[in-house]
């Protein structure tokens, strides 16, 4: 809850004015707009029981890259960013599938290190975030950006906690 309403409520201030990242990217996009997209896996895909409760379909990622394709006329350059790079991972395999069928701009480092990937989704100018506090934070600090949820997985939260949760 720190990273949602409560936080803004008890600090009133903008926290890209006291949190600061030691690291740098620069995101080499020319005139495009630059896109991150993370996609969260390895964590919920069993190693902590939660069953890919929390995992988008590959249909949420496939609708949103086409969202942003639209809205900026092509003029994208994609940023993907995940801990779970798994050709048999069907959200991953499918998005990575997607972007290539599109023919834009799109940056992929399987071994990077998920510090630079924090980078790097937070100075994207859009978001397309997985379902973890690691893509809501980088949306909240760096680059002043929209961020794209699943609708899906934020109404769960909206009044309450899930019952699965321990």
């Amino acid at each position: 809850l720190s990273l949602c309403g409560p936080f803004f409520r008890i600090t009133k201030r903008d926290q890209r004015e006291f949190i600061k990242s030691v690291h740098k990217v620069q995101l080499n996009a020319g005139e495009d707009v630059t896109v991150g997209i993370h996609i969260r896996g390895g964590d919920t895909r069993g190693a902590d029981g939660m069953n890919c409760r929390e995992i988008h379909p590959p249909e949420y990622y496939i609708e949103s890259i086409d969202f942003v394709l639209n809205e900026f006329n092509n003029q994208v350059k994609f940023y993907l960013c995940t801990d779970d790079p798994d050709l048999n991972y069907p959200t991953y395999a499918n998005t990575i599938r997607h972007l290539a069928s599109k023919g834009v701009g799109f940056y992929h480092d399987p071994s990077s290190h998920y510090v630079k990937d924090f980078c790097i989704l937070s100075e994207c100018d859009v978001l397309i975030a997985g379902s973890s506090t690691f893509a809501l934070a980088a949306g909240m600090v760096g680059k002043h950006k929209k961020v794209i949820h699943s609708k899906n997985f934020v109404e769960q939260f909206k009044n309450e906690d899930q019952k699965w949760y321990s």
